[in-house]
């Protein structure tokens, strides 16, 4: 699942442009729209954050720095997952 804080976003981008373009995406996404519930996640400011768990047991923690990297990691996760066709997903 992909969790997103927009608590920074100006609402009306929020509402007409960003959360119409997320519910298109070919998998769950959580919206944080007051900041509250990400705080408590491990990460950095500007960065992306990708917690691996299992069993919802965090069992590693990557900070990565540009869109280069999210998209190699979320390829490798993705690769090692039963739960999606990669030939079916647009990651670009």
């Amino acid at each position: 699942m992909y969790v997103a804080d927009i608590s920074g976003m100006p609402s009306l981008i929020a509402r007409f442009v960003a959360i119409p373009q997320m519910k298109d995406r070919p998998f769950s996404m959580g919206l944080d729209r007051e900041g509250d519930v990400t705080k408590m996640l491990p990460g950095e400011e500007d960065k992306a954050t990708l917690i691996r768990l299992d069993k919802l047991k965090i069992i590693d923690v990557v900070i990565i720095e540009s869109s280069e990297a999210l998209l190699n990691e979320l390829k490798l996760a993705l690769f090692f997952s039963d739960e999606y066709d990669l030939r079916q997903l647009d990651l670009n």
